[in-house]
């Protein structure tokens, strides 16, 4: 051909393998209580939570990295996406974004729901599977063991009591804005904290 033609090449592209250590999308980091310095992070593009050292080495990846809903030991259970977490002396709860839930890893590595149902958005209060939330990001969790969680996608924030209830603590499902108040009459938009 004449110099400048274009021709169609095949290329040889391969995806880079997922190693400890290196994170895809990350989102919230927090410290967990104890003794020893240590950390948790959400790897949402890793489908994966994982437990870090204080020099930020790998100790442990719960989630067996693939997007999907399994609750079950840490290479067995999975996420979709997960963005907020919080540890606490007993636990650390995951706010599994795009599951529409919110997860328990318990000490000795085992995954369970403990409020909403996979792949079902929604805003109903209630126990466990009962309750729905949408697209949850944000979770922090107080010395009683009380959950709160940003409820990103119903622009509220709810209250999960340590037996499982879940109640909507301030704002309305479905009403965004910016407005202080307490309960129903305060409004959110993009609750990415707490």
């Amino acid at each position: 051909g004449k110099a400048g033609d274009l021709k169609p090449t095949v290329l040889a592209l391969e995806l880079e393998e997922v190693t400890q250590g290196r994170f895809l999308f990350p989102g919230k980091l927090k410290s967990v209580p104890g003794a020893t310095p240590r950390w948790v992070l959400a790897d949402a593009g890793h489908n994966q939570i994982v437990l870090l050292d204080d020099s930020g080495k790998d100790l442990k990846r719960y989630g067996s990295g693939k997007s999907g809903f399994a609750d079950g030991d840490a290479a067995a259970a999975t996420f979709d996406h997960p963005q907020g977490l919080v540890a606490s002396q007993d636990a650390i709860f995951v706010a599994d974004t795009g599951n529409h839930t919110i997860r328990k890893i318990t000490p000795n590595g085992l995954v369970s729901t403990f409020a909403g149902l996979a792949g079902a958005p929604g805003s109903s209060d209630g126990v466990g599977s009962a309750a729905r939330f949408n697209s949850p990001k944000a979770i922090v969790v107080d010395d009683a063991g009380t959950v709160f969680v940003g409820d990103t996608g119903n622009y509220t924030v709810r209250k999960i009591t340590p037996e499982g209830s879940v109640g909507t603590y301030a704002g309305v499902a479905g009403s965004n804005g910016k407005e202080d108040g307490t309960g129903s009459a305060a409004r959110f938009q993009g609750i990415n904290g707490l």
